[in-house]
């Protein structure tokens, strides 16, 4: 048998071309995705954490103080959490 098995099958000219133009075009949009998230990355990694501050104020306790019904404490909290950020999953 001397004929190729390619040759066995009927692809049109303008299917093998539609076909290589969306192959070139997932590997483009494929790409682009992973230098985006590739560039997202650094870009995470090089900004500065904000960091979550807690004060309490408790004043020294002493034997007046003590001796109150209500003991007087402040309490201040500053916290400043960054917002998370939208992520996609597929």
């Amino acid at each position: 048998m001397s004929r190729h098995i390619a040759t066995f099958v009927q692809i049109s000219q303008l299917a093998l071309r539609q076909g290589l133009f969306f192959s070139l075009a997932l590997l483009l949009t494929l790409v682009a995705g992973q230098l985006h998230h590739t560039w997202q990355v650094a870009h995470d990694a090089r900004a500065v954490p904000t960091r979550s501050v807690l004060v309490v104020k408790v004043p020294v306790p002493t034997a007046s103080v003590l001796m109150q019904t209500r003991p007087m404490a402040t309490t201040t909290v500053t916290i400043e959490a960054p917002v998370p950020r939208e992520r996609w999953v597929f």
